[in-house]
């Protein structure tokens, strides 16, 4: 083989190895990449994730500034501190009623769950909305929110804003003692003594009733255990 025919050979052999080395660099740049968009996807979840969880503790002041930042967790401590009037506000339930809409319209459950329960009392507002407090609860409880579960299932047991239904009532509030509310609990075991839409039971409702009072958060649940 002459000389130049093998220089020619050996520059395209050269060649293709670049090629391929430089297509092996492109993956990984591509890699790369991909990497590093999927941890800018995470990082700004976890913040919105913060941002929902996170609730203020150093007053109203801090917590209306924490609020229009974007904190929604602070948004829903204000709306309790106006519901109740805790801590050094007056209570004023149209100003909770905002901040509970503030937290619930960026994806805050406690705000969603809060909101419904400000609607189905009406207390302090122009009106009462059952409807929208039916359709929170039920948002709620969709998303797993065991609070928005029991809510959802004392609406069911009143017929408020929906024809009355202890059953369907007693099967929400199961379901939420199944997935750890308390109050869930409580109120099945209501609904046991009394027979409301599940079989009258008096030893299943005292196990309920014990279960909720065990856990020290359902005080009303000890009077009955």
């Amino acid at each position: 083989m002459k000389v130049g025919a093998i220089t020619l050979l050996l520059l395209g052999v050269a060649a293709c190895g670049a090629s391929a080395q430089d297509t092996e660099i492109n993956q990984l740049k591509a890699r790369l990449t991909a990497v590093e968009g999927a941890r800018a996807q995470l990082e700004q979840r976890l913040r919105a994730s913060a941002a929902v969880t996170t609730r203020c503790s150093e007053g109203e002041a801090k917590c209306i500034e924490q609020c229009t930042q974007g904190q929604v967790g602070s948004c829903d401590a204000l709306g309790e501190m106006y519901s109740t009037g805790r801590g050094s506000v007056v209570k004023d339930p149209k100003r909770a009623l905002a901040f509970f809409k503030a937290a619930c319209d960026h994806e805050s459950l406690s705000g969603c769950v809060h909101l419904a329960a400000l609607l189905a009392d009406g207390k302090g507002l122009d009106k009462k909305d059952e409807a929208q407090a039916l359709a929170l609860y039920q948002r709620v409880c969709n998303a797993g929110n065991m609070s928005g579960c029991v809510g959802l299932g004392d609406m069911h047991a009143g017929g408020a804003g929906v024809d009355k239904d202890p059953k369907k009532a007693a099967d929400l509030y199961k379901r939420a003692c199944d997935g750890g509310d308390l109050r869930g609990c409580t109120q099945l075991g209501l609904a046991t003594e009394n027979g409301a839409g599940v079989t009258q039971n008096d030893a299943e409702a005292l196990k309920l009733h014990q279960r909720a009072c065990d856990g020290a958060i359902c005080w009303d649940a000890c009077g009955w255990a």
